[in-house]
């Protein structure tokens, strides 16, 4: 059990290292890889190596501008309500199939003091879309709050 094995292992079972979300590591392979990493003692290593070298430059790199390029300029409060629930539509199901991800790390953690991956993550893609808030964000949720209190309100849109 060399290093270089568990480490080829590690990014076997977890692609986000190499900027790929969905892994061809199946489940019986990954409790095999889990319990070597048990045996060493490297339990939140590779959860934080996975957090911080994984997932975190894949949001700064590809969930946030992903998310922010659907938002184009426009006076039309409808097109900016239509943006941002696209935007918000397309970031849930990206999320999603970080899922399997997300959940092979909470197997790594131990039971008395695991903290929630899940919430570590939500955490992650939070701050980093507003890391890379763009500069007219303020007509961005102008629009899609004025339809949706219109909406919630039962008024006319053009008030």
């Amino acid at each position: 059990m060399s290093l270089m094995s568990i480490i080829k292992d590690v990014e076997y079972a977890f692609p986000i290292l190499n900027g790929k979300i969905h892994t061809d590591c199946t489940d019986d392979e990954y409790l095999k890889m889990a319990e070597k990493i048990k045996q060493i003692n490297r339990c939140e290593s590779v959860k934080g190596l996975v957090l911080e070298a994984g997932i975190m430059p894949y949001a700064r790199q590809k969930l946030a501008p992903a998310f922010w390029s659907k938002f184009i300029a426009t006076t039309s409060a409808e097109d900016g309500f239509r943006q941002f629930k696209t935007a918000v539509d397309n970031l849930y199901s990206t999320s999603l199939d970080f899922l399997p991800m997300l959940k092979r790390l909470e197997y790594l953690s131990p039971n008395d003091t695991s903290e929630n991956v899940l919430a570590e993550f939500k955490l992650i893609v939070r701050a980093t879309l507003l890391s890379q808030l763009p500069l007219a964000h303020d007509i961005i949720i102008e629009q899609f709050y004025k339809i949706a209190l219109n909406v919630f309100c039962n008024t006319d849109p053009s008030n």
